[in-house]
């Protein structure tokens, strides 16, 4: 081999090396991009959902408050269909699947390979990939074990907060509601085993200094209004009620966060609401039935007009529990997704104001704005943990 000959030799060498180096830095920096885009992209969907449950929580609460005052007053009856309706998650993802199934099927064709899958080996392979990526066995047995207690505790404690809500002032009655994030905090720690940080504890101090000022201030700017059909037993009740409703709502948000945290699995979730839909369904007979006999509550049928007003409410509540439940399997705690809920407070003073011409008691403005403060520091707080952990 001649001096040019080395050279040249020397010369490919070094530009296949400077190719390999080239393919390297390039599939680094396409790494990085995908992990770059899928931050940004959670950061996205996690402030949307948030967003999302805020409208609908607010709409949800003055449907509910109108159906139980003015219209339809079963509120065990109006409970055990809203979580009834939950069955349909599961309608939703045989439809999903069967397009998915039917486009894997038409690729397999297309490359002339012969296998196919059944309905049912799809499905359980969702819950295969899961436990995959979790690294937490969830088979469809142990998930509707699981939905049993939690079915209890979710079609009671939306029992106990509609029975509550015309007892008490529908400002009151929201602001106490999300006290939940109160306790949601406090499980967070317990079952969780979240750290106390600095920034999440003062955001929940400010959530609850919001939610206290808001009560104190309605109460006092309406102290002068004299209510004969709603003696103060009745408000005691009402809040005592509520509160009990909290505290069992953020119990259930911790408990389906450790359930279905991780990665996002659709096929898992949309189970487990279905689950929940069923399980209530087969609850709330019996239910009715001793409350029928007992004259607690007496079963009646809705009239058409009637009807159609719980129906609309039981389909928003239907979005809520959907975007609840999805919020706590993408995002890192619960409390991001309680910062969603309490934004209901305020958009419900909004909504109270321009349609109902409520006036606003001005000792309570205050509160409205802590509640926005910290719903921006919940943000700030879980676009942060997001990107520590993408890194």
């Amino acid at each position: 081999m001649d001096n040019l000959e080395i050279i040249n030799h020397n010369i490919e060498a070094s530009n296949s090396l400077d190719n390999n180096n080239n393919n390297y830095n390039n599939s680094s920096d396409n790494n990085e991009l995908l992990k770059n885009n899928k931050k940004g992209f959670l950061k996205f969907i996690g402030i949307i959902v948030i967003i999302l449950i805020a409208v609908s929580n607010t709409t949800s609460a003055e449907l509910s408050q109108y159906i139980i005052i003015n219209d339809f007053d079963s509120s065990f009856m109006i409970t055990w269909f809203n979580v009834t309706f939950s069955i349909f998650s599961i309608l939703i993802e045989i439809i999903l699947l069967k397009y998915e199934l039917i486009k894997n099927n038409k690729q397999q064709q297309q490359q002339q390979q012969q296998i196919k899958i059944s309905f049912f080996n799809y499905y359980k392979s969702k819950f295969i990939n899961y436990k995959e990526k979790n690294n937490n066995s969830m088979k469809l047995k142990k998930l509707f074990l699981i939905s049993i207690p939690m079915s209890f505790l979710f079609l009671f404690m939306n029992w106990i907060w509609l029975y509550a809500l015309p007892l008490i002032d529908v400002s009151i009655s929201t602001a106490l509601y999300q006290s939940a994030s109160i306790f949601c905090f406090i499980f967070s720690i317990i079952i969780l085993r979240e750290k106390i940080q600095f920034l999440k504890t003062i955001s929940v101090i400010i959530f609850m200094a919001g939610v206290i000022g808001i009560t104190l201030g309605t109460t006092l700017g309406n102290s002068d209004i004299i209510d004969d059909q709603n003696p103060l037993s009745n408000k005691v009740k009402g809040y005592l009620l509520m509160i009990l409703s909290a505290s069992l709502y953020g119990l259930y948000e911790v408990l389906v966060s450790k359930i279905l945290g991780g990665d996002v699995n659709r096929t898992v979730v949309h189970t487990y609401l279905g689950f929940i839909g069923f399980i209530g369904f087969l609850i709330g007979i019996p239910v009715m039935v001793i409350f029928n006999y007992s004259n607690f509550e007496l079963f009646k049928i809705p009239h058409p007009k009637s009807f159609g007003i719980i129906f609309s409410n039981t389909v928003i509540i239907f979005s809520i529990n959907y975007l609840i439940n999805w919020g706590l399997s993408i995002t890192s705690s619960p409390l991001f997704v309680r910062a969603g809920e309490l934004m209901a407070i305020p958009l419900t003073l909004v909504f109270d104001i321009i349609i109902k011409h409520m006036k606003l008691p001005l000792v309570a403005i205050p509160g409205y704005i802590l509640i926005v403060i910290g719903f921006i520091l919940s943000i700030y707080i879980e676009c942060n943990h997001i990107n520590k952990k993408s890194k």
